[in-house]
């Protein structure tokens, strides 16, 4: 992943620890942005899986097909390997969301 790109999601998880969701959403915004134009498919579903579940934990329209457009973003095994955590949390959400 860029250094750009995991900057912006670094500095929103520490945005989000501090509770300033507007800020972090922002950097999310930056780092999908920067992931799309450099095609950087790992930078683009960590950043887009983040955002997603920020987006539903404060209700917001347009959520989940944030989260089914980072799944169905083409990974190679390592690169699934490195996304593992982000892949587990994206199956979680969209399985809580079938189930309801």
């Amino acid at each position: 992943m860029n250094n750009q790109i995991s900057n912006n999601v670094n500095k929103a998880l520490i945005l989000l620890d501090r509770g300033d969701v507007e800020r972090a959403k922002e950097c999310l915004q930056k780092a999908i942005s920067e992931a799309r134009e450099r095609s950087d498919s790992v930078g683009e579903v960590r950043a887009s899986v983040i955002l997603a579940d920020v987006l539903i934990d404060t209700g917001a329209v347009g959520s989940y097909e944030l989260l089914e457009h980072a799944m169905r973003i083409e990974l190679d095994d390592e690169e699934r390997e490195v996304l593992g955590v982000e892949l587990s949390r994206a199956a979680e959400i969209m399985q809580f969301r079938a189930g309801s």
